[in-house]
């Protein structure tokens, strides 16, 4: 985490000049089959970038998923779009990470990934 805290049940910028980044363990999902859903509960500006690997490679969305270099990331509307198969020919390691970047007075109070499991 960079840049934000949280109180309340609401992670915040605590420098609203710059932009906050969001990544724990929390975030991470293992053992999975098939993403069936996200849902995300936000405000503000605030957008998304998605890890199979544990964080060493992060991508967004458009029209399919790109390696992130730069730029915004996907906004929720997006990541809610994508369909069980285009996370499903990602899932290759079975885990997916979620970073979360808040810009200016976005606030993040969850992030849910609604998945299938194998024990």
């Amino acid at each position: 985490m960079e840049g934000v805290s949280y109180a309340d049940g609401v992670w915040f910028n605590t420098d609203t000049s710059v932009d906050g980044t969001i990544t724990t363990p929390d975030c991470e999902v293992t053992n999975i089959v098939m993403v069936d859903s996200v849902h995300t509960d936000n405000s503000g500006d605030v957008t998304y970038l998605v890890s199979f690997d544990s964080g060493v490679t992060w991508y967004s969305y458009s029209g399919g998923f790109v390696v992130y270099t730069s730029g915004y990331g996907m906004t929720e509307g997006v990541m809610k779009a994508i369909t069980q198969e285009e996370w499903g020919a990602m899932i290759s390691n079975n885990t997916v990470m979620v970073k979360a970047i808040l810009r200016g007075n976005a606030t993040l109070t969850d992030i849910q990934i609604f998945t299938e499991v194998y024990q």
